[in-house]
């Protein structure tokens, strides 16, 4: 029993979060991802739903944090046809989706990851029509945004001295 335990966490690790709702709707989020500071990162975020419609547009939303602290930092409305859902002018523009979310890829690139970007990161899509529905990751994507390797403080070569015996 045990051994099946730690095989299904190990699998729901390597597979990452999936988020389901009662109404057929799941999000697939991994729950961290590991990025080096100045270099890009993307936040993978899957989603389906029953009653995809090609007809509605799609807004995506992805936050920094939850509840009344969060900070927004990417939304775009991608409506039907093959334009991509582009950020708004008074966006950050390190930001820009990755997928496509008329193929139900919501996944969001950071273009130079910081340290200061380290945080949990939600994402949301809000299906706009007849019905206005939407659904969240609740669990977010912890990004680690680690330094660099600093090439100026290499560590110092060490000098071998090399002694002859006589005998």
């Amino acid at each position: 029993m045990d051994v099946l335990l730690l095989c299904s966490s190990l699998l729901f690790s390597a597979v990452g979060v999936l988020g389901s709702g009662d109404d057929g709707w799941s999000m697939n989020v991994q729950p961290e991802v590991r990025a080096i500071d100045g270099y890009p990162v993307v936040l993978p975020c899957t989603f389906s739903h029953p009653q995809h419609s090609q007809h509605s547009s799609l807004k995506v939303l992805w936050r920094l944090g939850h509840g009344q602290g969060a900070t927004v930092l990417f939304r775009c409305t991608s409506h039907p046809g093959p334009a991509a859902c582009e950020p708004g002018p008074q966006q950050d523009q390190r930001y820009r989706l990755e997928g496509n979310p008329r193929q139900h890829d919501l996944s969001l690139r950071i273009t130079s990851a910081a340290l200061q970007d380290s945080g949990r990161y939600y994402c949301r899509v809000e299906v706009q029509g007849q019905a206005h529905i939407s659904f969240e990751d609740k669990m977010g994507t912890r990004l680690r945004v680690e330094g660099t390797f600093d090439q100026t403080r290499r560590p110092q070569r060490l000098s071998f001295l090399s002694f002859k015996s006589q005998i």
